[in-house]
């Protein structure tokens, strides 16, 4: 069961990730895109990079079907739970 959640998880990520990118095309930037690539060892916002003549985005997409209301915060970000 835990892995159908994984990915369940992992379409979430990939239908963002989409979006974001399309986003990019339909407002005719000119973007590069990195995804899933950590820009050094420490780094935990590595799921979507986006660079463009205004500059460079980090994404990262957390997804959950188990925490109605639940509110992001930095421990989210900042442990392995």
């Amino acid at each position: 069961m835990a892995l159908n959640n994984a990915h369940e998880g992992y379409e979430y990520q990939d239908l963002l990730t989409c979006y974001f990118i399309l986003k990019e095309i339909n407002n005719e930037n000119e973007a590069t895109f990195s995804v899933d690539r950590k820009e050094f060892k420490e780094d935990i916002i590595d799921d979507l990079t986006i660079s463009n003549s205004s500059g460079s985005f980090k994404k990262q997409i957390k997804y959950s079907n188990e925490t109605v209301g639940h509110v992001l915060a930095k421990d989210d970000l900042s442990n392995d739970s």
